[in-house]
């Protein structure tokens, strides 16, 4: 599953310091499952997800550089929806 990229109004740096949270894979699915509310089902997984305040977005992933992108963006306001990522 390839990770989407954001478009270029939400590809900068976020506005708040990002606290990144490297994890493993199992990890990574337990958090994000338990963050977001939604539970994936295999062959779909969690890459990585966000949780942000008005001081810090936390980031939990696995280490993979487009995932961080993709959820730095989040950070800096891009909606879960995804609009215009490629």
């Amino acid at each position: 599953m390839a990770t989407i990229l954001p478009p270029p109004k939400y590809d900068v740096p976020p506005p708040m310091p990002v606290i990144e949270h490297v994890l493993s894979h199992d990890e990574v699915q337990r958090i994000c499952n338990a963050k977001t509310g939604m539970v994936l089902s295999p062959p779909q997984f969690w890459a990585g997800c966000t949780n942000y305040n008005a001081t810090a977005c936390h980031v939990w992933y696995t280490g993979d550089a487009a995932t961080l992108r993709h959820e730095k963006a989040h950070c800096a306001g891009w909606p879960n929806s995804h609009p215009g990522g490629w």
